[in-house]
């Protein structure tokens, strides 16, 4: 008998591998297994764009010219999220693991809650702003101060249960950037909360106003 069992425990063993591979259904409807193409993809009248930056356009005081305005350029504007689906050991000699790449946070979230073996997504943000000439007639040079001439900042995503609190990051003077803020909140079967948090310190460089050259 003991030889029997001892036999049988190939085959056992094979269909208890069968039997877990075939419950494990993996289901991305929304995903792609390929990265993001490259370039900016995030709108400037995306809700969460406008939240970091609600005007895109940087005002300063200026005593010749009363307020100097500026127009931001958006250089780059690009944000990735990702899944990641660990196979479970019982895939064996054939486990890999598969990255899914999504520009939608519902889409995210919706495979997420259909995969048991998707792991805590990801994600990256990076935005970069050039301000442009002043808004106004040219004239005569003046001490008209400084402005930033260039703004980049990175976000990464928070996957949690709990929302972020809105914070800003010190520092910015007149800018105040959002260091920590809560993106989407959703429950497919149990609370999940998105956000963002500042990776990093802003990039600010400062330059003179062109209203100060001749």
């Amino acid at each position: 008998m003991k030889g029997l069992a001892w036999a049988a425990l190939p085959l056992v063993t094979l269909v208890v591998l069968l039997v877990l591979n075939l419950g494990e259904s993996d289901r991305y409807e929304f995903g792609k297994e390929s990265p993001l193409p490259p370039g900016n993809n995030v709108d400037p009248d995306d809700n969460a764009f406008s939240r970091i930056f609600p005007d895109l356009k940087f005002v300063h005081a200026c005593p010749g010219c009363g307020e100097c305005a500026h127009r931001f350029e958006i250089v780059e504007n690009r944000r990735v999220l990702t899944i990641r689906d660990h196979d479970g050991w019982y895939k064996a000699f054939w486990a890999q693991d598969d990255t899914y790449s999504y520009s939608d946070p519902v889409h995210l979230i919706a495979d997420w809650g259909n995969n048991g073996t998707a792991e805590n997504p990801g994600g990256t943000w990076s935005i970069r702003l050039k301000t442009g000439p002043p808004t106004h007639a040219a004239g005569a040079a003046h001490d008209c101060g400084s402005l930033p001439r260039e703004i980049a900042v990175d976000y990464v995503l928070d996957f949690s249960e709990t929302p972020l609190d809105e914070t800003y990051h010190s520092g910015d003077g007149p800018l105040k950037i959002l260091q920590t803020f809560t993106w989407l909140v959703s429950n497919p079967g149990k609370p999940i909360s998105l956000g963002w948090k500042l990776a990093g310190t802003p990039r600010v460089f400062v330059e003179p106003c062109a209203c100060s050259k001749p």
